[in-house]
């Protein structure tokens, strides 16, 4: 089960604090809300690019769920040609998940690509994923030195290409080898937080990252083609013939003693 971090996602945030964050639509950055809170001024930055662009904050998620949502608002702005992105979250209780990262630790002043898993049932209240990294620095900080992870919080955490949450901070009882994250899934009961992200009917579809390898990639996913209207999901032509075998079919699944596998 591959992760899959979309780069051009990857956002670099300046405000009152360093951070990270993910692109989710053409102008919104998900980031940690303890980034950009207070601060007087705010830009972004995608990697590839040497322009800063000014950004304004337009949601923030209640207390204590540090999460916030801030809006690129230069006129010039031409988003990156991405296709909308995909929520997820853990339905499983089996360990070792696949798991990756990628953000802007001041430890480095580059982007990290930081890969590792994540164990479903950690947190009781069900807010947190805990992010077990596999590469982590050799040498844990001094009591007085800054975590060496410190500007990742704002990055997206990507399982089976779905993201599945925000990371807020590093874990320092674990020898800088975890990153915690706010699990996506908490924010979908926020109305606001679905009216900004999704278009249409405000709903936001939430996919089991362990299940979503069943089904095949949703159309809306795939590059515009000719092609796609003979794809079934289109349903352009309505299904004919095989009379007995459906109606055999239908008799079957309708009948309780039936034997089922």
């Amino acid at each position: 089960m591959g992760a899959g971090v979309p780069a051009d996602r990857v956002v670099q945030v300046h405000a009152a604090l360093c951070g990270s964050g993910v692109l989710v639509t053409d102008r919104l950055v998900l980031t940690a809300a303890h980034v950009v809170e207070d601060a007087s001024y705010i830009s972004v930055q995608l990697p590839g690019s040497q322009r800063w662009r000014e950004a304004t904050p337009v949601w923030s998620a209640p207390a204590p769920v540090d999460v916030a949502l801030v809006k690129i608002c230069e006129s010039g702005w031409v988003p990156p040609a991405l296709p909308p992105v995909r929520w997820g979250w853990l339905t499983g209780q089996a360990g070792g998940v696949p798991c990756e990262t990628q953000g802007f630790p001041r430890s480095t002043g580059v982007c990290e690509h930081a890969t590792g898993h994540v164990n479903p049932g950690v947190d009781e209240e069900a807010r947190y994923y805990d992010m077990v990294i596999r590469e982590f620095p050799a040498e844990p900080p001094r009591a007085d030195e800054p975590s060496r992870w410190s500007g990742m919080s704002g990055a997206g955490l990507f399982a089976g290409g779905l993201l599945i949450g925000v990371v807020i901070r590093s874990l320092p009882n674990f020898g800088e080898r975890r990153l915690q994250a706010t699990q996506v899934h908490v924010l979908a009961t926020d109305p606001g937080f679905r009216k900004l992200v999704m278009a249409g009917d405000g709903r936001l579809p939430v996919e089991s990252v362990e299940l979503a390898g069943l089904f095949t990639t949703p159309v809306t996913e795939w590059v515009p083609s000719p092609a796609l209207l003979l794809h079934p999901a289109r349903a352009v032509v309505g299904f004919y013939g095989r009379t007995e075998e459906r109606r055999a079919l239908a008799d079957w699944c309708a009948d309780p003693a039936a034997p089922k596998i």
